[in-house]
């Protein structure tokens, strides 16, 4: 089930030297997830939020802390909405960053 690597990220959004914003990392740790894409009421409910749902990480309570950002296949996403699905395992609805 939880077969792909994920790494959840810490960090901020910065200017670079052009003046751009880009995201300075300032911790990384990798766990396992399972990734998938959203479902269709996922989509829409992101939609209604203004966000584009594009990835639905699930991975176990025990090892999210409120990171706000993760890594999966040398793209990053922004961790939109964070669902409680049983006493073991967490949902993360995450959207493309931006930066």
């Amino acid at each position: 089930m939880m077969n792909n690597v994920i790494s959840l990220l810490t960090g901020s959004v910065v200017k670079n030297s052009e003046g751009y914003p880009a995201f300075a990392v300032s911790s990384s740790r990798e766990v396992f997830a399972l990734v998938r894409s959203p479902y269709r009421v996922q989509r829409e409910s992101a939609q209604k939020l203004g966000y584009r749902a594009s990835l639905t990480v699930v991975m176990y309570r025990d090892e999210y802390d409120g990171e706000q950002y993760l890594e999966h296949n040398a793209k990053r996403y922004e961790v939109k909405e964070a669902y409680i699905r049983d006493e073991y395992l967490i949902e993360l609805t995450c959207s493309d960053m931006r930066c």
